[in-house]
């Protein structure tokens, strides 16, 4: 009520009638149409165009803006700091799992040159190699589809791109897109790796002729290409770690909480 007498009092025009009329919701249950009465908001909605120069914003708009993005930018920061923690996780289990595999390796090609495969500590030991090998192999895919994640931040930029394009609005590059971009190269290339040494068969002294012998046949091309420098497997994972960190710690640098400090880190570095 203290609104419609505020209304009525400021208007500039002196009309009769109902002071009920200045309410929204009487005029909702009165009328029969409000095709006459204007609506703002239908043309400014956020996907319409913006008419920078003959639409002032409101004195509080920044201020909406500002804490709108701020929830919003905590989620994604969030979200990714999800993504890379788990992606640590299962890289730092996968690497302990791969050196016990080659040291296994290794131990397994010395005793095959003094006793025979069906020997029992023969046995036990290729039963430890195989479940080593699949408890290396899962953690791997399990890192593996957090990578997949990535390649959502290409499209979300994309369709940023597009509808800043479509609203008449600046556009500019950042360095998080590069990363991305670089995450998925990096991803995609896994992927082809992935499938390739599940279907290419290694000559190893301990590949087998099972028939659900996948991971092994997996593992196995990555020990033989490492060693050999064919392909360096581990490097691919590093780089995709670093950069995991690297867009963490740019997305980091726009907090209010670890902005500053990290700004301090980084005059700190440049000045050594």
């Amino acid at each position: 009520m203290d609104r419609l007498l505020r209304d009525h009092w400021s208007s500039k025009v002196d009309a009769g009638g109902n002071l009920l009329g200045n309410a929204t919701a009487y005029k909702i249950l009165t009328q029969d149409s409000l095709d006459y009465i204007h609506d703002f908001e239908r043309n400014h909605r956020f996907y319409e165009k913006r008419d920078s120069v003959n639409v002032k914003p409101h004195k509080l708009m920044f201020r909406v803006w500002w804490e709108s993005m701020e929830v919003r930018y905590f989620i994604e920061v969030f979200m990714f700091i999800v993504l890379t923690a788990n992606f640590q996780y299962y890289i730092t289990v996968f690497n302990g799992d791969y050196h016990a595999v080659v040291i296994d390796l290794h131990l397994y090609e010395k005793m095959a040159l003094t006793m025979p495969l069906d020997h029992p500590e023969m046995v036990a030991l290729s039963d430890r190699l195989h479940e080593e090998i699949d408890h290396a192999v899962l953690d791997l895919n399990e890192a593996m589809v957090v990578g997949i994640v990535t390649f959502t931040y290409p499209v979300k930029q994309f369709l940023s791109y597009l509808f800043m394009k479509w609203t008449r609005r600046s556009y500019s590059f950042k360095m998080e897109y590069f990363i991305d971009l670089a995450l998925c190269g990096c991803v995609a290339e896994w992927i082809e790796r992935f499938q390739y040494y599940h279907t290419h068969h290694v000559k190893h002294f301990f590949a087998d002729s099972e028939t659900d012998a996948s991971n092994t046949n997996f593992m196995l091309n990555i020990v033989v290409n490492n060693e050999s420098g064919e392909f360096h497997f581990d490097y691919l994972l590093a780089i995709v770690g670093v950069l995991f960190w690297l867009r963490l710690f740019l997305m980091l640098r726009l907090t209010r909480t670890l902005g500053p400090l990290i700004k301090i880190i980084e005059a700190m570095v440049f000045e050594l």
